[in-house]
């Protein structure tokens, strides 16, 4: 299963992952930063698996990060983005 990786401190809240992936994207006011949803934070990284027809809007996210703290793998950690 794909699965998108958020490196949230890198994040500057620019707002493209929302537009381009909101049911995966927020921002967070009080941060100042894009929340993945529902990502589990995993070191200093937010996961989250995704289904097959969410990879396209994603990648999009992914590609429109200015900073690229966004990232989306396959199952073997090939990223797609």
């Amino acid at each position: 299963m794909p699965k998108i990786l958020h490196y949230q401190d890198d994040c500057i809240g620019c707002g493209s992952c929302p537009l381009y992936a909101p049911n995966y994207w927020e921002l967070n006011d009080s941060l100042g930063k894009a929340v993945l949803k529902k990502g589990q934070l995993k070191g200093k990284t937010h996961v989250q698996a995704i289904i097959e027809e969410d990879v396209e809007e994603n990648v999009d996210a992914a590609v429109h990060c200015p900073v690229s703290c966004i990232h989306v793998v396959d199952d073997s950690g090939k990223e797609l983005s």
